[in-house]
């Protein structure tokens, strides 16, 4: 099997376990935590201290300003574990389908 086909193998895994069924933490990939991490410090020092501001044209937000983003980032992952779940329920189906074909490399 080539590292592409593992690869593959690999992403339709990915795609049918759930956050909640997952079994590994949160953290189990390293470098992607450190990444969130690092990326949420940098956001962070941009927006909320005061002698980055002007030189990045930024102003303090305020909590009340952050909240319409939310209901996006509670869509997408609910909707991400719908997906997941009818792919467990119907694995023949369409959407499995094209799971299996993605994973083959065949488009």
């Amino acid at each position: 099997m080539s590292t592409q086909g593992k690869v593959g193998l690999n992403a339709h895994v990915g795609r049918q376990k759930t956050i909640v069924k997952d079994g590994r933490s949160a953290a189990s990939n390293r470098r992607l935590t450190w990444a969130v991490l690092l990326c949420t410090v940098v956001v962070v020092l941009m927006v909320y201290f005061p002698w980055f501001n002007p030189l990045f044209g930024t102003r303090i937000l305020a909590f009340v300003h952050l909240l319409p983003a939310l209901p996006f980032a509670v869509f997408l992952v609910v909707y991400d574990e719908l997906r997941k779940w009818h792919i467990r329920r119907h694995p023949d189906g369409t959407a499995a389908g094209d799971v299996a074909r993605w994973d083959d490399g065949h488009r």
